[in-house]
């Protein structure tokens, strides 16, 4: 039954902002992962964990239209599988779209794959990662560290045997933010691998960078910046998945009522997320997904009843948008804009760039 929910695209016929338009996509790409009973191990294998947990797991691999607000997809994957191995990886894009992704999709013969799809690409990138700067080759957080401008938008080349030209955007973060990632840093390598990060890995910390293959006509630094904050968009989509949908919530009285219950939790999660369209995804309205995603608990039963009794659902989705662009507005922030109002207005930006 989830399969088929998957196949069915609900989508709006508006575009989010105007700087979405440019593109015929922008897909956002992520996965969560969820822990099962351990009788689902010859199913779904985990990575294992303290204490014997973790041994079965699987992976929701997503890709969220911005643009539109459809799941493109929501593959199930073995949980123990990284991002960087999953078949989307080798999936054409859509001529004109652009697809935004974290670290572990970093892969330059997938960048590659891409442009010749004559699609776009903006993903952060391994600090690692050798560059060439006009057939030179530089260590990235070094040759940022020699630049005069807290600000870096060049031309450069990544690879080692077969050069790729791409466009890297990187920009200093504030002080207080990359002391903040240090210590994250530092926890997570004490409790993973008991020992302190490399210094590579602290200095890193304190540029954020990525690159892409438009160009700087397509897409300005300021407006790099707000689309690629807006791939926060796709974790957040997870978190109301989990918190208000539950599905990573293993209870019953055994593990077929269990595993019963979170294919169920999934398939609510895909008709809270359409009605989350239908109501949300537009270039002019401004609500907060997650009191649409508290409203929707308000009318399930009613679109349920006339489902059952063969009602006129589509005067009940009409008076459920009513009431979530009258009850879900967004809360006004009096600093600091939120991702809906800097895609419609990049240049109202305000991160600190020293």
């Amino acid at each position: 039954m989830f399969q088929e929910f998957t196949q069915q695209i609900v989508a709006s016929e508006h575009a989010l902002a105007s700087i979405l338009e440019r593109f015929s996509e922008v897909i956002l790409i992520d996965s969560s992962s969820v822990t099962l009973p351990e009788t689902q191990a010859e199913n779904y294998q985990g990575c294992g964990g303290t204490h014997g947990r973790g041994k079965a797991a699987l992976k929701l691999q997503t890709e969220l239209d911005l643009r539109s607000g459809s799941l493109r997809c929501v593959d199930v994957e073995q949980g123990r599988a990284p991002d960087g191995a999953s078949s989307r990886q080798h999936i054409d894009q859509t001529a004109g779209s652009l697809r935004i992704a974290d670290l572990g999709y970093f892969n330059i013969p997938v960048l590659k794959r891409i442009e010749q799809s004559d699609a776009f690409f903006l993903t952060r990138m391994q600090h690692q990662v050798k560059i060439y700067v006009d057939g030179v080759k530089h260590d990235l957080v070094l040759w940022l560290n020699s630049q005069d401008s807290g600000i870096v938008d060049r031309r450069i080349e990544l690879g080692l045997k077969e050069r790729f030209a791409c466009r890297l955007i990187a920009y200093r973060v504030p002080e207080e933010m990359a002391n903040r990632r240090r210590r994250k840093l530092i926890a997570a390598s004490r409790s993973k691998y008991g020992r302190q990060p490399s210094a590579a890995s602290l200095a890193a910390c304190d540029w954020e960078f990525m690159v892409t293959n438009l160009n700087e006509e397509q897409l300005s630094v300021t407006e790099a910046i707000v689309l690629y904050r807006a791939r926060w968009q796709i974790e957040l989509l997870f978190k109301r998945w989990k918190s208000h949908g539950l599905i990573g919530q293993m209870d019953g009285r055994n593990d077929v009522v269990r595993m019963t219950k979170f294919w169920i939790r999934l398939c609510a999660a895909m008709v809270q997320h359409w009605l989350t369209v239908v109501a949300v995804w537009s270039p002019v309205l401004l609500l907060s997904l997650d009191k649409v995603a508290r409203q929707i608990r308000d009318f399930v039963r009613e679109i349920a009843n006339q489902l059952s009794q063969s009602g006129d659902l589509a005067d009940v989705l009409d008076r459920f948008c009513q009431t979530t662009r009258v009850g879900c507005k967004l809360n006004r922030r009096r600093k600091k804009p939120g991702t809906f109002s800097l895609l419609r207005a990049p240049e109202t930006l305000d991160y600190v760039l020293t």
